[in-house]
């Protein structure tokens, strides 16, 4: 839905009337639920990638179960290399067993740590750039309230479509991205960082698919005026309210 040329870019129309004033307090064991689905869904997603680029040829000259046993066997293999550097300052072979598993440990939180950081940015930025396309300016930072990242425009209203694209341009443009990777000759290391990001990314996207179906609740007439903790709602006078 477009925004007529009579109404200023950003404001409610004449006429509206606040609906819903939304925000994550109200979620309750609601916050549980989507952590546990975007738990689901992070796994759900780099098997369906992983798969994807076996399915693809990413890695043609390795075999299925290979590439499954390289995977899982790559920070053990840096880890014993990490032991075997340090062990000069170690007597025995349970020091080289100690070094090498919590080598094993901190390389694998390190990754994961480091790559949910690209993400975020990468997630939070595209939100950003689909508010600036639609005329808001955005704003970013994080809610301890609710452990998450955000980027919100204040004093911005948005009509529902615009809002939904808003909510939705993360999810379909960057695992788009991460699909076309695939398709590049990136090999095994390429293919499992390109999987990672994409699940993450899947994940990180539950908490937008709730509020979105909020949101489609209301008639397309709705503007919705974003918050960096929840979002308020605005309807004409003469519509009804979604029960």
């Amino acid at each position: 839905m477009g925004v007529s040329p009579s109404i200023a870019r950003g404001s409610i129309p004449a006429g509206y009337r606040e609906v819903l004033h939304w925000n994550i307090s109200q979620l309750g064991g609601g916050m549980i639920r989507i952590q546990a689905l975007a738990g689901v869904a992070f796994c759900l997603g780099l098997a369906g990638y992983l798969l994807l680029a076996f399915a693809l040829g990413t890695t043609p000259e390795v075999r299925v179960m290979d590439t499954v046993g390289a995977i899982l066997s790559a920070p053990y293999n840096i880890g014993l290399e990490i032991g075997r550097q340090l062990a000069g300052e170690t007597s025995g072979s349970g020091g080289v067993l100690l070094i090498q598993t919590l080598g094993n440990i901190l390389l694998a939180v390190g990754i994961l740590i480091g790559l949910q950081v690209l993400l975020v940015f990468l997630h939070e930025g595209v939100h950003g750039l689909a508010m600036v396309f639609f005329g808001a300016r955005p704003a970013f930072g994080f809610l301890p309230k609710g452990l998450m990242f955000y980027a919100t425009s204040p004093g911005y209203a948005f009509s529902r479509t615009q809002f939904l694209w808003v909510a939705i341009l993360p999810l379909i443009s960057l695992n788009l991205l991460f699909l076309l990777a695939l398709l590049l000759p990136i090999g095994l290391t390429g293919s499992v960082i390109v999987a990672v990001l994409a699940a993450l990314n899947i994940g990180g996207a539950v908490g937008d698919l709730w509020i979105m179906a909020i949101v489609l609740k209301y008639p397309p007439t709705a503007y919705i005026g974003d918050e960096k903790d929840g979002m308020r709602i605005f309807l004409p006078e003469e519509d009804s309210i979604p029960v």
